[in-house]
């Protein structure tokens, strides 16, 4: 009801007001469960924030960890090539962590794309709208 009322009121919904709405349904918690790695990334973009986003899928069957899992090069750990890239670059990477894989394995799977889809923009909204830039 508060949602129609505020788009009846203003004819657009503004990214600004979906994020505020989206903000109260959720939380950190959602976050680490959709994106457990991304807090391990440590990355520090300064004031300016990142100069990219990028949101990986992983493919059929494997985790999140695709993406962000550290490897062995010579003997000793490293972050793998996107990793790598991604730190040079200033790209904060959202590698998602699908409901039914990895730690989230006892969940049931997502029903189809599109309920993943909303559930990581609602997610990843309120995060966006914090830092500075088009988001994306």
């Amino acid at each position: 009801a508060g949602l129609k009322r505020e788009n009846d009121r203003n004819h657009n919904l503004t990214l600004g007001r979906l994020t505020r709405i989206m903000s109260a349904f959720t939380g950190d918690e959602d976050f680490a469960s959709w994106f457990p790695s991304h807090a391990k990334q440590g990355l520090d973009f300064g004031p300016e924030g990142p100069r990219l986003r990028l949101v990986c899928f992983p493919s059929s069957g494997t985790t999140e960890s695709l993406y962000t899992a550290k490897q062995r090069v010579n003997g000793k750990m490293a972050s793998n090539a996107l990793m790598a890239w991604a730190t040079k670059e200033r790209v904060e990477v959202f590698s998602v962590q699908l409901p039914g894989r990895g730690k989230r394995h006892k969940e049931p799977p997502a029903g189809s794309l599109a309920q993943v889809g909303a559930a990581v923009a609602q997610v990843l909204a309120p995060r966006l709208a914090q830092t500075p830039g088009d988001g994306f």
